[in-house]
């Protein structure tokens, strides 16, 4: 190739990254994303028990898909108020965003695990489900920070 096509094609625009979501739509997809992490975590757990192969594992999966949509209404019913808030608590503070937003869906996803019957002093079982319920948290933390275009 020539110089001069060499510089044509060095200009070339790429394709256009994707535009944000706004902030309810951000907010929804952190819901789903938490849903769906809690819902994976039931397949999985359902695979480790060793109750069922491949057929089992995809059976169990699709009988599950009703209570991964009400995991998704429930976190978006329970987080309409307090979600907002601590955004606007965090961008007051001037957090870094991103880890923060993470450690925010973690935090409420595990403190509603502990008033909805998962206490963490109930002993082992309760302290699983409190970090499970936390890390779904914290993938529908992380995805709305995603979604809502990596605000600082």
């Amino acid at each position: 190739m020539t110089a001069l096509a060499l510089q044509q094609t060095a200009h070339q625009p790429g394709p256009m990254p994707a535009a944000p979501a706004g902030p309810v739509r951000a907010w929804l997809m952190g819901c789903a994303a938490t849903a769906l992490t809690a819902y994976w975590a039931m397949g999985v757990i359902f695979l480790a028990r060793g109750e069922g192969g491949v057929a089992g594992f995809l059976w169990q999966l699709l009988a599950m898909l009703p209570q991964a949509v009400a995991i998704a209404l429930l976190a978006a019913f329970l987080t309409s108020v307090p979600m907002p808030l601590l955004v606007m608590l965090e961008r007051a503070l001037k957090c870094r965003r991103g880890l923060t937003d993470a450690v925010i869906g973690a935090g409420l996803a595990a403190g509603f695990a502990q008033l909805f019957g998962a206490p963490v002093l109930a002993g082992a079982e309760g302290q699983g489900l409190t970090a499970m319920t936390a890390l779904c948290g914290a993938m529908g933390g992380l995805t709305y920070w995603l979604a809502a275009g990596r605000p600082n």
